[in-house]
């Protein structure tokens, strides 16, 4: 009886934006004149495609965009969904990315960047309730498989269509595509193993090289920057990126990963161990007393709540006013990001931790929100937030890279 309960709550493998149904997988999401492109890529639980062509569209949408130097090069933002959703039409995730693409349309500067989404759809939902809570290491085992195969090959091919532009472009003013790729709760750990072993080898080449002009170039066509929001993947997973050595000591370094973790979302923080610990009854590994950190604890407990390996803190600035998206499209106007312990920005304050003791790279960020920032696991109530606070980050980074090249 339980069998048959539990099969008759499966969430069929279904492509949702197909042909046959309305909206197809590309929407025009308009704000005040404006537009942003929409496109969905869809795979099944084996990081399969559902539809290639849904991928090849996209590319060669990108490939369109200020191809030539009279259009500013777009912004692409691509984003893979958390635990319980889907790329279907009227998903709480879908609308959310549609809401996220129409703010930064309201920030209205001159010559704007086009701006194209990406969401990677894949079942985040696989059983309905009251199973729902019991696909939780099913679900969390298909992102990362999801994320080493299907999610590798989507970012390939953004990162190609960054690559094609910057050739097309040839010498403009100087001004690249940008290339975000976000994830959310077990979306976060999809996109984190789709990026692991790549920010491993991009991050050891980068240490070897003696030239800033080198390195620069060799980062031109890659990702600009990966953002998790409250990730659901164990610490031990960022292990072996932890004693990679940095390339930039003592001058600003262009990010490459950050995580933000709120220091109140105990899906990540309470569920997520107890889940873990069931599902690590039967793994063997070399806890030795003493180990620091230690691995049983980093096997166990999400990223963000791994202490040591918390590189910052983010809370509001009380000495300004906030001022939303205050960097927005003009990072001219911000404040540069430095090595300093504490930076503040935009309303916000990005703390060094002292206590981080295991991260020796300063392209990786792994920030613990306080509550005023960063409330709980959900996207939906913390949206405005993430955007405007995701955005204005990038845009100081981009400040760096133009004191760098005067």
């Amino acid at each position: 009886m339980l069998l048959t309960s539990a099969l008759l709550g499966c969430v069929s493998m279904k492509q949702h934006r197909s042909a046959d149904t309305a909206p197809f997988d590309h929407e025009t999401i308009s704000v005040d004149g404006r537009s942003a492109d929409l496109f969905f890529v869809e795979m099944d639980d084996q990081g399969w495609l559902h539809d290639r062509g849904q991928l090849e569209r996209a590319y060669e949408h990108i490939v369109e965009l200020g191809d030539t130097c009279a259009e500013p090069p777009p912004l692409i933002i691509a984003y893979a969904h958390g635990w319980s959703y889907s790329a279907r039409e009227g998903d709480g995730n879908v609308a959310e990315m549609k809401e996220s693409l129409a703010y930064l349309m309201t920030q209205t500067v001159e010559r704007p960047r086009p701006i194209v989404g990406v969401y990677i759809g894949w079942r985040g939902k696989s059983w309905h309730s009251p199973f729902h809570v019991l696909s939780f290491w099913g679900r969390k085992e298909a992102a990362h498989r999801i994320g080493e195969s299907g999610a590798s090959s989507i970012i390939n091919t953004l990162e190609l269509a960054k690559r094609e532009l910057i050739a097309r472009r040839g010498t403009c003013d100087g001004t690249d595509p940008m290339l975000v790729v976000a994830g959310h709760s077990f979306g976060g750990a999809m996109i984190y193993s789709a990026y692991a072993q790549l920010l491993g080898e991009r991050m050891r080449r980068l240490s070897v090289m003696d030239d800033s002009d080198a390195r620069e170039e060799y980062m031109r066509s890659y990702t600009n920057l990966v953002v998790l929001f409250n990730p659901a993947f164990e610490a031990a997973r960022f292990e072996h990126l932890t004693n990679i050595p940095a390339d930039c000591e003592g001058k600003p370094c262009a990010r490459m990963l950050m995580t933000v973790t709120s220091e109140t979302d105990n899906a990540t923080r309470k569920a997520f161990p107890f889940g873990r610990r069931f599902g690590t009854l039967w793994q063997s590994g070399s806890y030795r007393a003493g180990d620091s950190p230690p691995q049983g604890k980093a096997n166990r407990t999400a990223l963000g709540h791994f202490t040591p390996w918390i590189t910052h803190e983010l809370s509001l600035d009380e000495t300004t006013e906030p001022e939303p998206g205050c960097a927005s499209y003009r990072p001219e106007l911000a404040p540069p990001l430095t090595p300093l312990p504490t930076v503040r920005f935009c309303g916000y304050e990005l703390k060094t931790l002292e206590e981080s003791i295991g991260v020796a790279n300063p392209r990786l960020l792994n920030v613990r929100a306080v509550r005023q920032v960063l409330n709980k696991h959900g996207l939906a109530q913390n949206r405005d937030t993430l955007v405007r606070f995701g955005w204005d980050f990038i845009a100081h980074e981009l400040v760096e890279h133009q004191k760098n090249q005067q």
